[in-house]
C-alpha cells in the first residue's frame, strides 16, 4: 500500500498563525481585532439525539495560510520607505 503523502493545513490556529509569521499571537489577535487578518470559523451542528449543544460556528478562530501570506506581501517595504 503507497503511504499517503503529508498534506499541509490550510487553516492555522492562531498559535501556528504566529509561529508563520514569526510573531506573537498577540500581534496576530491585534491584527485580527484590526480587520487586517481575517479568520475562518467553520459551522458546526450539535448532536440531534441528546440535545447538546447548538448548531451555530465554532467558537475557534482559525486563519488561512493564504491570508497570511497576502498579509505579508501587502507589509513588505523597499528602501526609503
Amino acid at each position: 500500500m503507497k503511504q499517503a503523502e503529508a498534506i499541509a493545513p490550510r487553516l492555522l490556529d492562531r498559535e501556528q498563525a504566529a509561529a508563520y509569521l514569526s510573531s506573537s499571537v498577540d500581534t496576530v489577535d491585534r491584527a485580527i481585532h484590526a480587520g487586517v487578518l481575517p479568520v475562518v470559523r467553520l459551522p458546526v451542528e450539535r448532536n440531534r439525539k441528546t440535545g447538546r449543544g447548538t448548531a451555530g460556528l465554532n467558537r475557534r478562530k482559525l486563519i488561512d495560510v493564504r491570508d497570511l501570506d497576502a498579509l505579508i506581501e501587502r507589509s513588505k517595504e523597499t528602501a526609503g520607505q
